[in-house]
């Protein structure tokens, strides 16, 4: 480097340095002269009392000179004054305001107080905190304007008013009053449900006045929100499902806070559709179109759609079937397009309006074909008895190739319903009973139970064990001889029996013919004695006469008057004497041939005692129906045999022999024993047991389908009826149910199967009468249905014509001790209890009168008990019944 060069840097570097220590020199004369300026504030203000802008300044001049012994005196003066005019200011504020004060000090000139004064803020503030805390948990106690006073503002430092060890108890009632501050806000905003969510926030200890407060306004919201709903649902029970909407979607900002609003919503929505759907389709079928148009309004509003430029009014008039699909098409109730259906609620309508439509042939196409579609759906959905019921009415309709949709979807219900059942023999109580005899009963109970089973009901046993599939429940009958006896009677009969003995009497006839002789003989005499007398009246007469004649005409006269008299003579007549002589003649010869004595027959009376041995044998074969180790009911089958032989002394006199008492045969008393039980089991293990197992079945369709909806009910209904269809215990009136019709727009006739005869006819103009029968129903099950003897066969037929018509006829079950279990009941809604055990054949001998009871059909588990014997004298105690109902009379000490 150059000497030039080096000289120049040089220069440069002490210029700096030069310049430098200028700098410096002047900045401490300037902060001398700012720090004597500072100074001489300071004592103004301290002379003014102004202690906070004299502890500022004479901070001020202490930074700027630190070494100056006079700033330092100042200050330190400055900053005890300060301190104390702020604890005379501080004692007239509240513990919390005192350390919002202490701490805006301390933020304000903490850097001024340094160490020492900060230390004696800090002291003058943790003195407070306790009754700062208390300040706050009596503010609770308040209200919200006083709360918001303690800590509106100091929200972000209220924390910082305490001390370490206070401030996780500082902050829980910060905490708590920003709990209180939202809930505040939150029902300014009117949003209930976010006030409760922040109440529920709050610590107990702080439940006080102010938390009161909005319990006391949030339960009164409760208490509108529970007016509220039981309006709405007081509207869903009186079918008004509009004003019901209306009150549901005004609840929907309080969803969170009232579980189940949507699902309530979702469910009346769905029921008030199935009612206007309903309404619309009774309104069609009674001709009401103006009535069927405003149901159709009120499904539209329900369903939110668009009503203007609809005439209601008429939107139902008689048409064609495809003028009325348009129709229905353009309020969105028929799809235009067939993979735009979402619902067959078109089907409802067009089967209600069925009749009014001019082309009926249409019309049951359309509804052969749209239920057919219908019963596919269900299949796909797995709903079986549904799409089986539905293929039914598609049939009805004239629809072909239903019989393979309906006959899987019936196979798979019965897979759904598959009931494992067993017979199972009880230990023989009685003990006396010979082995073979109760095998044979047990045998006979086997075979029967076996024979009747449907195939969806499999028979299981130690050799017959069931795998591959568990079945929904099983059912077993216990079976056994409960009681064999003999009863031995001795009878002594005095018998008297008359013997013949042949005597010779008088004939009381020859007397009586001896009379008629005398009598004869008597009317003879007296028959001459007339004649004699006769004749000489008549010569006396005859002669005067003459005389006369010859004194007055001569002789001349006297011959005319002779020949006169002659003839007078000759006219009395001789027959009465003939006839007397006649009659006796005939008395003669009677009594000529009529004997004097004749042989008669008289008895004589023999006397003795026969003595009867009399042997009455007594069977008691119990079943008892059960469900695993429940037992539902139980039945005794009684069963008499007598044996009688008679002891007597001969008497060779009238020939009669001797009897010889004999022994009971046992043989031949176990086999009419047996012939006696065995109709009764074949009737118990029969159509009873199966009886029994419907009314399980019923039972557990009726638990099941009780939280089910409406839907799901008639699934299983319709699926526990259709189970029996091949079974003399199908029921086709229930099958035709009315209450289908709000589902599915029709319901097969009461009288499916048996009414008609052509299978191939085409349908009529009929939406009830309609019989729908299965090609693949053999006519050997029809016969076995339609000729099923029946003691009521002409109530049978009033009440399925009763339910055709939509009166509420059904029937009940009564199992038990009657003399008819298993019978199904005829009840309408005043039949009572006794009423139906009275139809089942009245009370057996080991009936429990006091302890029968009743199951409600959709009740599994609750039941009533009736003491029948207190029900015949209190009509009160008779429970009113209803379809579906099922009575069990339970055995004496069961």
């Amino acid at each position: 480097m150059s000497k030039t060069k080096r000289l120049t840097i040089a220069s440069g570097v002490f210029a700096a340095i030069i310049l430098l220590l200028l700098f410096i020199f002047r900045q401490g004369i300037r902060d001398h002269w700012t720090a004597h300026q500072k100074y001489k504030e300071a004592i103004g203000f301290m002379a003014q009392e102004k202690w906070d802008f004299a502890l500022k300044a004479a901070n001020d001049a202490v930074h700027l000179v630190p070494g100056s012994g006079t700033y330092q005196q100042t200050y330190t003066e400055a900053r005890r004054s300060f301190i104390k005019a702020l604890k005379t200011r501080l004692e007239t504020l509240s513990p919390v305001d005192y350390l919002a004060a202490v701490h805006d000090v301390n933020t304000k000139f903490g850097d001024a107080l340094e160490e020492e004064g900060e230390d004696q803020l800090q002291s003058l503030s943790f003195e407070h905190e306790s009754a700062a805390m208390d300040q706050v948990v009596l503010a609770f106690d308040t209200d919200m304007d006083t709360l918001g006073k303690i800590f509106k503002g100091r929200e972000a430092v209220f924390v910082e008013f305490f001390s370490a060890g206070n401030q996780s108890k500082a902050r829980v009632l910060l905490q708590t009053w920003q709990s209180f501050s939202g809930a505040n806000a939150a029902w300014s905003a009117e949003d209930p449900p976010q006030v409760a969510a922040f109440v529920e926030k709050i610590p107990v200890e702080f439940q006080k006045a102010i938390y009161t407060d909005f319990q006391k306004k949030l339960d009164g919201v409760r208490k509108q929100i529970k007016a509220k709903w039981d309006d709405a649902n007081q509207l869903v029970a009186q079918n008004d499902y509009l004003g019901a909407k209306t009150i549901f979607v005004s609840l929907e900002r309080h969803e969170s806070w009232i579980p189940g609003l949507q699902q309530a919503r979702n469910a009346g929505q769905a029921a008030g559709e199935g009612f206007y759907t309903q309404k619309i389709v009774e309104s069609n079928i009674a001709k009401q179109y103006q009535v069927a148009g405003g149901w159709l309004r009120k499904l539209l509003q329900l369903q939110g759609r668009n009503i203007d430029d609809i005439d209601f009014d008429n939107i139902f008039k008689v048409g064609t079937t495809a003028d009325f699909l348009q129709t229905l098409a353009k309020v969105g109730l028929h799809p235009v397009r067939p993979e735009d259906r979402k619902n067959f609620t078109d089907v409802l309508l067009v089967a209600a309006n069925l009749d009014n439509l001019t082309d009926s042939g249409a019309a049951h196409q359309f509804l052969g074909e749209t239920y057919l579609t219908w019963a596919a759906s269900e299949w796909d959905k797995k709903h079986f008895a549904t799409a089986a019921y539905l293929a039914l009415l598609s049939q009805k309709h004239g629809a072909e190739n239903t019989s393979d949709l309906f006959e899987k979807s019936r196979q798979a219900l019965a897979e759904q319903f598959t009931i494992a059942i067993s017979v199972q023999p009880e230990t023989n109580t009685a003990a006396n009973a010979d082995k073979d005899f109760c095998d044979v009963l047990y045998s006979e109970t086997v075979n029967t139970v076996r024979s009747n089973l449907p195939p969806w009901i499999k028979y299981e046993d130690a050799d017959n064990p069931l795998s591959g599939f568990t079945p929904m429940f099983r059912i077993k009958l216990q079976v056994g001889l409960e009681k064999f006896s003999s009863d031995y009677q001795k009878n002594v009969r005095p018998v008297a029996k008359d013997y013949p003995i042949q005597v010779t009497v008088d004939n009381p006839e020859y007397a009586n013919a001896e009379t008629a002789v005398q009598t004869a003989q008597t009317a003879l005499d007296d028959a001459n004695q007339q004649y004699q007398t006769a004749r000489q009246q008549a010569q006396a007469a005859a002669a005067a006469t003459q005389a006369a004649a010859s004194q007055a005409f001569g002789w001349l006269g006297g011959a005319i008057a002779g020949g006169v008299t002659s003839g007078t003579l000759n006219a009395i007549s001789h027959q009465p004497v003939d006839v007397a002589q006649q009659n006796l003649s005939n008395a003669r010869y009677a009594l000529a041939n009529t004997s004097k004595t004749v042989e008669k027959t008289e008895y004589k009376t023999y006397k003795w005692n026969e003595i009867d041995h009399t042997t009455t044998f007594h069977a008691a074969y119990e079943v008892d129906f059960g469900i695993t180790n429940a037992s539902l009911w139980s039945q005794s089958l009684d069963g008499t045999a007598h044996y009688t032989s008679t002891e007597r002394h001969g008497n060779d006199e009238i020939s009669l022999t001797e009897l010889v008492r004999e022994d009971p045969d046992l043989q031949k008393i176990n086999s009419a024993l047996a012939d006696e039980l065995k109709p009764k089991i074949d009737t118990l293990a029969g159509n009873t047991l199966l009886q029994g197992v419907k009314t399980t079945i019923q039972k557990y369709v009726a638990g099941a389908g009780a939280a089910a909806s409406p839907e799901a009910q008639q699934e299983l209904l319709i699926g526990s009826e259709l189970l029996w269809w091949d079974t003399p215990l199908r029921d086709n009136v229930a099958l035709a149910n009315p209450v289908f019709i709000g589902r599915f727009g029709d319901v097969i006739s009461s009288s499916a199967i048996v009414e008609r005869k052509n299978p191939e006819a085409a349908p009529q103009n009929s939406t009830t009468n309609v019989p729908v029968p299965i090609p693949t129903t053999s006519p050997d099950s029809i016969a076995k249905v339609t000729s099923k003897p029946s003691k009521d066969e002409a109530l049978k037929a009033a009440v399925a014509a009763a339910i055709d018509e939509g009166n509420p006829v059904g029937f009940v079950s009564v199992m038990g001790e009657v003399s008819s279990p298993g019978d199904k009941v005829t009840c309408n809604e005043h039949t009572t209890v006794l009423e139906a055990i009275q139809h089942a054949g009245g009370f057996t001998d080991s009936a429990n009168k006091k302890s029968v009871r009743l199951f409600h059909r959709g009740s599994l588990k609750d039941a009533s008990t009736i003491d029948c014997e207190i029900a015949a004298s209190d009509s009160h105690q008779d429970l009113p019944i209803q379809p579906g109902d099922q009575i069990i009379v339970q055995r004496k000490g069961f």
